[in-house]
């Protein structure tokens, strides 16, 4: 296992023995959370795997979880959900608007998914905590290898 930093080894502690799969039914009550759908890519790659450390771009990242109720074991792993950790990303000054942070890095930095019309879009994006800037990593979440 990767060695992690900071903040990242106690979401590292908690999320990286743990992905485990996902029902559907979960991924549709965050999306009504949102308001909008999220991509069928990213859906995809978190039903068999909720959470867990990617490698995208060359750069390492820990997934939010998305919120699981089914069972008290499965709620206290996924504390740090989505929304939680999108909440904390908005109220960072310089937050891009109509994103959705996914992931961390450990050191601030977010993976976010953006909001176009009403949908989140399939591209992943680096948020930097410095700058404020997106960069493309990818074309969708399916181009990021987990460990």
């Amino acid at each position: 296992m990767r060695q992690l930093v900071g903040h990242a080894e106690q979401v590292a502690a908690i999320q990286l023995g743990m992905p485990f799969p996902i029902d559907e039914n979960q991924i549709q009550q965050l999306e009504e959370s949102l308001g909008a759908p999220l991509p069928e890519s990213y859906k995809s790659f978190m039903l068999p795997n909720n959470g867990g450390e990617i490698e995208l771009a060359d750069l390492d990242w820990v997934l939010h979880p998305i919120k699981d109720t089914s069972n008290r074991k499965r709620i206290a792993r996924t504390a740090s959900h989505v929304l939680v950790e999108n909440q904390s990303y908005a109220e960072w000054h310089n937050a891009a608007p109509d994103t959705l942070s996914i992931g961390e890095d450990g050191c601030g930095n977010r993976i976010v998914l953006r909001k176009l019309d009403g949908e989140y879009q399939d591209e992943i994006f680096a948020w930097d905590h410095e700058t404020g800037a997106l960069t493309k990593l990818a074309d969708s979440i399916t181009e990021a290898t987990r460990f």
